[in-house]
């Protein structure tokens, strides 16, 4: 049994990312796991002093192109969402 399971599951070719449900913390966080091996790589999290969703790779990690491209992409669709969310709940203020 993964210590992931029943999370939400986002899929690429090589990797998957699962959401870490952190009570208290009001920023998602995903762990980046290889499809293969289901070895945890890294996370995605939010990093307030550059208020945007970052990368954190585990020790000795490596990634090719194809995997940091997936990545990034995640981290701009948090982002997206994240802007969209805001948005929302500004106008629904005013």
């Amino acid at each position: 049994m993964s210590a992931y399971e029943g999370a939400y599951l986002a899929l690429t070719r090589f990797l998957r990312f699962e959401q870490i449900h952190r009570p208290k913390r009001t920023t998602m966080t995903w762990a980046v796991v290889s499809q293969s091996s289901s070895v945890k790589l890294g996370e995605i999290r939010w990093h307030s002093p550059w208020r945007q969703y970052v990368f954190f790779p585990s020790a000795e990690t490596l990634f090719n192109v194809e995997c940091m491209v997936d990545i990034c992409d995640r981290i701009e669709t948090l982002m997206r969402w994240r802007q969209n969310v805001k948005a929302n709940l500004e106008a629904a203020v005013s």
